[in-house]
């Protein structure tokens, strides 16, 4: 053999030698590189995974909140339309319940008034599940799909509404990931599965109780106290049934419940080799491979981060854009609320609006009507205010606007221009607004206070049946606290006795003799040594309902009165006894009054029930009936105030009314048969005489006016001019002439 050619032999093995070498320790670094690489990928993974775990687990608890409270809040929502059931038929009642049920949100729907009586039809015990919200108290329970809440009727639970939705509507999320369905589970505090989704990863199902089914002991305590934690999100790696998963635990707002998700490590771990495995056989692509998995890793994760973020715009949706009108959620307002609070450079004025007497708006469009009503106020609003204010819809027809201003005219400027857009745009129906506005003088005022002080301002407005604006002012905090003073004084007042009976006299005109001929029987509040003025506490007592305990206490203590009286041989006269519109709902209001003259042996006719005009117009058919039993014990019947109102005179003829009360208002102090309101009071003494209703006219004050009256042929008075309201033995020494 030449030596070249053992030259080039060698060569060629040196060569073989050289890149079997290279081809070894290209291959020994690749599997080493690859090694390393896998396991800091599957690290890198791992981590990574655990994080968009959270992230969409997150979502998925948040998403799953919104949908539970939007269901419940639907359901308050329902509940406005049973606040007068106690006044409807039982047709009207189901006629609701249908159309309530024509939203497609809940399957079942049942009312439940304060007696128990159940209206609608429901596969559960609808009596049973009411329980607690005849307490006032709104509740889900998510694993039979029911809510239930409260009904309430001037700040008194009338009755409660169950409903039952479609449980699959509100099973728990799925969300793909790594090529797998991640499971999710709603859990209650203590693991107990209340809720699972439908495509299951894991063998779990409703009523399954993780903490104790997961296989290590560690596992299983990190289950529990996350559980055990409010406002957490955790993703760790657990065993259950020999397999590794991710677990993912996130908080809910609802009932203090977390959503549970698993995810098999090895679809993470699988994903991890799929990708590398070729760098084993492909040493020569090595460097394109890394290139290869480096790009896939990135559109992998863009991928993810893309489903978990239209998740996330899916959960703002929600939870940041009011379904109803389509701008900004209470929830978004209260977010930048505070942000905007950071610029203490800036004025803010914090308003609120609310649509007057909207039930009626519903009543007569109808809920379709009702929201449309609702969505042209926040477009009016909406483009009224300025570029840098906030405004949100808080709940049914209250509207709540950040404004920003130089001086307090731009505030007026912006509400004048809201009500006048509101007033000339809406021709539906005449709607009108009630406006609080608070100037917010303070940066680090919360939300709830700054919202507070607006409603108070605005609640503090009259009914006066045309839109209206206030700015808040610190006495109405002095006004609150008095009225809560009041309120926690009254039970224990009415038990001593504090309330006290004055009589302020009736006196009959006639030409020649004025004569006492019964009495008004008037609350006086005698506490801690000073007389609290009927002025203060009675609108209190009527918005609380305290006023119908008083009203039966005063009562009864006539009813001891007329008994002293008679035991005396004095002869009984009429006292009229005034009585509250929160009566005409109890059914046994009259017979409770004719109990307590059975009781002291006082016939019925010596009293009369005086009733303002403003309480009798408000339901005509509630009041006949209601008159018609007064009569028909004996009792005599009294319209207060009359000529006050929007009272027919025309309904007079149907109503079972024995006497008219003139307001006060129609008379002048030098009063004359050629004034305007003597006229008109001619006109109602006439038309009374002419039904046999005697009348009577209060707040005399001059001669001028008692000789008026006495001439226009009015029946009865009753005033300073005669008497004031006095003590009852002040009235004993007048009319009977007892001496103490």
């Amino acid at each position: 053999m030449s030596e070249d050619r053992i030259v080039n032999k060698k060569q060629n093995i040196l060569i073989v030698v050289v890149f079997i070498l290279l081809a070894v320790i290209i291959c020994l670094a690749s599997f080493g590189l690859t090694a390393i690489f896998r396991n800091a990928a599957n690290s890198n993974i791992e981590e990574n995974a655990k994080d968009i775990l959270v992230q969409s687990t997150q979502n998925i608890a948040d998403y799953t909140d919104s949908r539970l409270a939007a269901s419940l809040n639907t359901l308050s929502g329902y509940a406005i339309s049973f606040a007068h059931s106690d006044e409807m038929t039982k047709e009207e009642i189901e006629d609701c319940i249908h159309h309530c049920l024509e939203d497609g949100k809940f399957s079942e729907l049942a009312y439940v008034n304060h007696i128990g009586t159940v209206f609608g039809e429901t596969s559960v015990n609808a009596r049973m599940y009411a329980t607690r919200s005849l307490s006032g108290h709104s509740e889900m329970l998510t694993s039979e799909s029911l809510y239930t809440v409260p009904v309430f009727c001037k700040n008194k639970v009338v009755g409660a509404l169950v409903g039952k939705t479609d449980p699959n509507n509100y099973n728990a999320a799925t969300f793909s990931m790594y090529g797998v369905t991640q499971n999710s589970f709603m859990v209650d505090s203590g693991g107990v599965v209340i809720n699972a989704s439908q495509t299951p990863v894991v063998r779990l199902g409703v009523g399954d109780n993780i903490p104790v089914l997961l296989s290590n002991e560690n596992d299983t305590n990190f289950l529990t106290t996350v559980l055990s934690q409010k406002d957490e999100s955790v993703c760790e790696i657990v065993k259950y049934d020999q397999v590794r998963y991710f677990l993912t635990a996130c908080s809910m707002n609802t009932n203090n419940w977390t959503m549970v998700s698993f995810v098999p490590c090895s679809a993470v771990t699988q994903s991890s080799a799929n990708v590398i495995m070729p760098l084993n056989y492909l040493v020569a692509f090595l460097t394109v491979a890394f290139f290869i998995l480096a790009l896939y890793l990135i559109y992998y994760t863009y991928r993810i981060r893309k489903q978990a973020k239209e998740i996330v715009d899916e959960n703002n949706k929600i939870n940041y854009i009011d379904d109803l009108t389509g701008y900004a959620s209470w929830k978004s307002f209260m977010e930048n609320y505070d942000k905007k609070l950071l610029d203490t450079s800036l004025n803010l004025a914090f308003i609120s609006l609310d649509i007057d007497k909207f039930k009626t708006v519903n009543d007569t469009l109808g809920y379709e009507g009702g929201n449309k009503i609702l969505k042209q106020v926040a477009g009016i609003i909406a483009r009224d205010i300025g570029s840098n204010d906030l405004f949100a819809r808080n709940s049914a027809d209250n509207f709540n606007i950040l404004a920003e201003y130089e001086k307090q005219e731009d505030v007026v400027e912006l509400v004048n221009h809201i009500i006048s857009d509101i007033e000339y745009q809406i021709t539906d129906i005449k709607i009108s607004v009630s406006i609080g506005i608070f100037l917010i003088t303070d940066p680090n005022m919360k939300i709830r206070a700054v919202h507070d002080r607006a409603n108070i301002a605005r609640t503090s407005i009259k009914n006066s049946n045309k839109s209206y604006y206030c700015f808040f002012d610190k006495s109405m905090l002095n006004d609150l606290r008095e009225e809560k003073n009041i309120e926690n004084s009254m039970e224990e007042a009415l038990e001593k006795k504090e309330f006290l009976v004055y009589l302020q006299p009736k006196y009959a005109l006639n030409d020649d003799i004025n004569e006492v001929i019964g009495a008004e029987a008037l609350v006086r509040w005698y506490h801690n040594g000073e007389i609290i003025s009927p002025g203060k506490f009675i609108p209190v007592f009527e918005k609380n309902g305290f006023i119908t305990k008083l009203d039966f206490y005063m009562f009864k203590e006539v009813c001891k009165l007329q008994k002293h009286w008679k035991s005396k041989g004095y002869a009984p006269k009429v006292i009229s006894v005034n009585m509250s519109r929160l009566h005409f709902t109890d059914p046994n209001f009259v017979d409770t009054l004719r109990k307590y003259c059975e009781e002291y042996d006082i016939d019925t006719k010596y009293f009369e029930i005086e009733i303002t005009e403003s309480a009798a117009y408000e339901n005509i058919s509630i009041l006949m009936d209601v008159f018609s039993k007064i009569k028909a014990a004996g009792f005599h019947v009294s319209i207060d105030d009359f000529g006050t109102g929007y009272s027919s005179l025309n309904m007079l003829k149907d109503l079972p009314v024995d006497v008219l009360k003139i307001d006060r208002s129609f008379l002048t102090e030098n009063a004359n048969e050629e004034e305007n309101a003597s006229k008109i009071i001619g006109c109602v003494v006439s038309l009374a005489s002419s039904l046999d209703i005697s009348t009577i006219c209060e707040g005399i004050e001059t001669k001028q006016q008692a000789s008026l009256l006495s001439r226009l042929g009015c029946d009865m008075a009753q005033g300073f001019y005669f008497a004031r309201p006095m003590p009852v033995k002040d009235y004993e020494k007048l009319v009977f002439g007892i001496e103490d």
